[in-house]
């Protein structure tokens, strides 16, 4: 932690959801996500239903009915799986 900042509790919360999934990989295929913690400014905030996964990027139909390519490692993702949101990292996406 850095001195003289505090810590909010949405970054708690992001460090425990990632520890629940430390060490698995997760399918995000025809999941709907919301890209955080870009890069790439322009992609925070953009949500979609996710259409193809590669090796490097996602492909991902916005919610305006845009089809959008994202880098994979350049993002973090809020992943819907069973009514849950979870922060996945790039590296746990398959």
């Amino acid at each position: 932690m850095r001195r003289g900042r505090d810590v909010s509790t949405r970054h708690r919360r992001r460090r425990k959801i990632e520890k629940s999934f430390l060490g698995k990989k997760i399918d995000i295929l025809y999941r709907f996500i919301e890209c955080c913690k870009c890069k790439n400014p322009s992609l925070n905030g953009l949500k979609g239903l996710v259409i193809d996964v590669s090796r490097n990027t996602l492909t991902v139909i916005t919610v305006d009915g845009k089809i959008r390519t994202i880098i994979k490692d350049f993002c973090w993702y809020y992943v819907k799986i069973d009514d849950e949101v979870y922060l996945v990292s790039p590296r746990m996406i398959r």
